[in-house]
């Protein structure tokens, strides 16, 4: 592989990344506004 390669899919390795963990931390963000939800009634 050359490094331009190398480079690029490190790139899109890192939005990859990113993506899953902005996905992982939405659905933390659900699962704790329900929590909350919940206690307040």
């Amino acid at each position: 592989m050359n490094p331009n390669g190398i480079s690029l899919l490190h790139e899109f390795l890192q939005e990859e990344t990113d993506k899953e963990n902005r996905n992982i931390i939405v659905l933390q963000i659900k699962k704790y506004s329900i929590q909350n939800n919940k206690e307040e009634d």
